[in-house]
């Protein structure tokens, strides 16, 4: 237990530390995104600290534990039920909420630009290095180190923590959080945070969710996410919270027809 909590402070310091050198650069100097090479590379740097670090913390172990931390990252070979499962919850949290605010406020949602549906599949494709890879950090590391406590007490502690790594981008030039207000945010990421802790816990692998986090921000690229700077966000981001919430409740409830699924 002391070993998974120093392992667990170990992975927040070092991701936090590489996201202040390279994302609070960019915020200090006021540096844009994607406004010079330095700047391109001080942003992928923040963006793939999560997993860098992930990374180099197994490979840091001996050869045997090597295979169960890369076991646990890589691991495709799950029922199929649990891709379908992967598929759908995140469907239902985006469209669920669309749908929901354009019941609510048709006049206000109608304006909100929706690219072809079937360009998800190639910004999936491109999401899952924009931000599925986050989860070998998040779900591979965190999660899977508290398993042990109450899945909605994870679900919180690993929505605030996932929350506060982001901070840095709502001053950088050039991202799609600069200057937005924070709270859809976190409404938002909050009710990921429940559903990616469910199919980690129940499938032991972190693949599901890279897949969910990558389809949540494909749907985001082609319109499914409303402006933050309006009222829609809030709306939106609460839905999604409430629709996280209840995906995660469907989710830890499935039947475990595969024992060999336990996270290890």
């Amino acid at each position: 237990m002391i070993e998974k909590k120093r392992e667990t402070v170990l992975y927040l310091a070092l991701t936090y530390l590489i996201t202040a050198l390279s994302w609070g650069t960019l915020a200090v100097l006021g540096m844009p995104a994607t406004g010079s090479t330095p700047a391109v590379i001080l942003y992928l740097i923040g963006g793939f600290s999560t997993a860098i670090v992930a990374f180099l913390i197994a490979l840091a172990r001996s050869r045997s534990e090597r295979r169960v931390y890369l076991r646990r990252f890589l691991r495709f070979r799950l029922p199929v039920r649990w891709y379908a499962v992967t598929v759908v919850s995140a469907v239902l949290v985006v469209g669920l909420s669309h749908g929901a605010i354009r019941g609510l406020f048709p006049d206000e949602a109608a304006r909100l630009s929706i690219q072809p549906l079937y360009l998800v599949v190639p910004y999936f494709f491109m999401m899952v290095f924009g931000g599925g890879i986050e989860e070998f950090g998040w779900r591979g590391i965190v999660v899977h180190n508290l398993r042990a406590m109450n899945p909605i007490l994870i679900s919180v502690i690993v929505g605030v923590v996932w929350f506060a790594w982001h901070l840095p981008l709502f001053f950088i030039v050039g991202v799609a959080q600069y200057q937005t207000p924070m709270l859809p945010f976190l409404l938002g990421l909050m009710g990921y945070s429940f559903v990616t802790t469910a199919l980690y816990l129940k499938t032991g692998s972190v693949i599901p969710c890279v897949i969910f986090h990558a389809l949540i921000n494909a749907f985001a690229e082609i319109g499914f996410w409303a402006a933050a700077d309006n009222r829609l966000s809030y709306w939106d981001s609460s839905i999604r919270l409430i629709v996280g919430l209840l995906v995660f409740v469907a989710i830890l409830y499935l039947r475990r027809r595969d024992a060999e699924s336990r996270p290890v």
